[in-house]
């Protein structure tokens, strides 16, 4: 018998992976954050160690020093399973991830390491993340949401999980389409296709998080979609139930779909979404899920149309099936 503590301080991730806490899986326990510091003053000071713009401030600061209060030294493992460490972390590797602190705490606890990676390992990111592969080889298992890096880097694939009742929050629709996602240097594509629907009588819901360009935001053309902070995931769920329409922009060297796909099966949504390989999502529905290349290949009208969607949901992304993977192949190691 396998038992998993899965780690991540990345907030999606952890929106992805709430079925644990719902009670779905057995023998799955889920840890957010990743690091657990309860004096205000020490966690603005760990916050800004491993900020892009001011970490210098602390550089004398040794960061290795900081996984004193990783939550893998509060965890009492059960001895009477297999115990498996998955470390799900966000784009800042150098935060998440410390090599020789890993290694010694591997030797010592004789556990087993797995790593989920849910972002594209082509995601160009300050904090280490292009880096990540070379951190493969302390993990006995390596698996990405990614089918094009699973068969370029040669890891496993797993298919991104997440658990809401399709029915809970039903709401009248108010709005026409809906978006939210960190910048992460698409703001231009996003911008240019607000204008557009604006000016095809499309009543938008777009939460653009980037704190920079919300506080200037006087000084640009789309002020209001620009937000300082991310939005609680339930008040994202709400958002989508009371809009027709969602829209996906992938990140930059990303080539599959994100949480949104799976929002819209899973609630019943129709979805625009620039992922190429879309046809190839689980549950792809031609009636409900539109591909554009360019804001000019989009139709308007269509997502301004009321229709009875039906996916035909199953439960198929469940985050139990993860686990499910993720014990077939350590059956086979």
């Amino acid at each position: 018998m396998r038992k998993y503590y899965v780690i991540t301080s990345g907030s999606a991730i952890h929106e992805s992976l709430l079925g644990i806490e719902s009670g779905i899986t057995d023998n799955v326990e889920l840890y957010y954050p990743s690091f657990k510091i309860t004096n205000s003053l020490l966690k603005a000071v760990f916050y800004v160690c491993f900020s892009n713009r001011f970490s210098w401030l602390f550089s004398w600061i040794n960061k290795n020093a900081w996984f004193a209060y990783h939550v893998l030294e509060y965890i009492d493992f059960d001895d009477n399973y297999e115990n498996i460490v998955v470390l799900a972390p966000g784009l800042k590797i150098d935060r998440e991830i410390n090599k020789e602190y890993l290694i010694k705490f591997k030797t010592e606890r004789k556990c087993k390491f797995v790593l989920l990676l849910f972002d594209s390992l082509d995601f160009k990111s300050n904090g280490g993340w292009n880096s990540i592969s070379d951190c493969f080889d302390i993990f006995d298992v390596v698996m990405t949401f990614d089918d094009n890096d699973a068969q370029k880097y040669g890891i496993n694939h797993f298919s991104l999980p997440l658990d809401i009742c399709a029915n809970e929050g039903q709401r009248d629709i108010q709005t026409d389409l809906f978006f939210v996602g960190y910048n992460k240097k698409r703001s231009h594509l996003i911008e240019n296709l607000y204008d557009r629907a604006c000016m095809n009588g499309l009543k938008c819901d777009f939460n653009v998080i980037d704190r920079k360009k919300a506080v200037l935001s006087f000084f640009l053309k789309n002020k209001d979609i620009y937000k300082t902070r991310r939005i609680c995931y339930r008040q994202v769920l709400k958002q989508i139930m009371q809009s027709n329409c969602i829209l996906e922009v992938l990140c930059e060297g990303q080539k599959t779909s994100s949480l949104r796909y799976l929002e819209a099966v899973i609630l019943n949504k129709k979805i625009i979404t620039n992922n190429k390989n879309v046809k190839a999502m689980p549950l792809y529905n031609e009636e409900y899920v539109r591909y554009f290349e360019k804001i000019d290949d989009i139709d308007f009208d269509w997502i301004k149309t009321r229709e009875n969607i039906d996916f035909n949901y199953q439960n198929e992304f469940s985050v139990r099936h993860l686990f499910d993977r993720l014990d077939r192949i350590l059956d086979r190691n």
